[in-house]
């Protein structure tokens, strides 16, 4: 599943109430059977994330990891950057090489199943 336009302030605050509610629900019925793992874990596996551009993308990839952040410019809508070019360079000054080459490319590129 890949989030897009919706931002990435909800993550932290739903990953953080998907643990606590397994908690909460440790002795009820599961349908399916009993969830093991925190569920915070198991909802970072199969999801990606692309963040509005004034967001914080380090700390989203602290927590889903950077393999999971995806870019998104969302021009020429509105709320868009008129130039992406300062959203890459935003990303630029935040990651390491590789992790921007993941950012801006190969997440993109392995959701739609291209090889890198």
């Amino acid at each position: 599943m890949l989030s897009v336009e919706n931002g990435s302030i909800w993550a932290p605050y739903l990953l953080k109430v998907m643990d606590k509610m397994k908690g909460m629900g440790r002795n009820g019925p599961w349908l399916g059977g009993r969830v093991t793992g925190r569920a915070s874990e198991i909802f970072k596996q199969p999801v990606w994330v692309n963040p509005y551009h004034e967001e914080d993308h380090e700390a989203l990839a602290d927590l889903i990891g950077v393999e999971h952040v995806v870019f998104g410019s969302d021009y020429p809508h509105a709320e868009s950057v008129p130039h992406p070019d300062e959203l890459i360079a935003h990303i630029v000054s935040q990651f390491a090489p590789p992790d921007v080459r993941r950012i801006m490319r190969e997440n993109g590129r392995s959701l739609v199943g291209e090889k890198a």
